[in-house]
């Protein structure tokens, strides 16, 4: 399975940070990369990060035949995508997408293999960061 992230927001420090964190989310994008999904109908999962509530999931439409399925996300209200923020908005990220893996219609199989990845994937995060995110 193929991950992609992206931000559809007017907030332009998010976009910042993405790319200051791009290395730590190439790890996570190789890591879910490895999980088998041969019987999905999509190749691609695109987390959406949107300007709504930490709350928000949705699932977006695609055209027919798409082999791509698109879920919007909220991030928490209190981020401010300052550096110090790093490890809050990847931990945001994980659980975002942890929550997100509900909507995809995987087997419970891939679904708990790809939970187990990003949680190996979170806690070498923190590792190299040196510090557990506030929750």
């Amino acid at each position: 399975m193929d991950l992609s992230l992206t931000s559809v927001t007017a907030n332009r420090s998010l976009g910042r940070a993405l790319r200051r964190v791009s290395s730590a989310l190439d790890e996570l994008k190789s890591s879910v990369s490895c999980v088998g999904v041969q019987a999905w109908k999509y190749t691609t999962l695109q987390l959406a990060l949107v300007d709504e509530s930490e709350a928000h999931v949705a699932v977006q439409r695609t055209p027919r035949g798409s082999r791509l399925l698109q879920i919007a996300v909220g991030l928490p209200q209190g981020l401010t995508f300052a550096p110090d923020d790093d490890p809050q908005l990847l931990s945001a990220i994980a659980g975002q997408l942890l929550r997100s893996l509900d909507h995809t219609g995987l087997s419970s199989e891939a679904r708990r293999e790809l939970t187990q990845r990003i949680g190996s994937w979170r806690d070498r995060i923190y590792a190299q960061l040196g510090r557990r995110p506030v929750q």
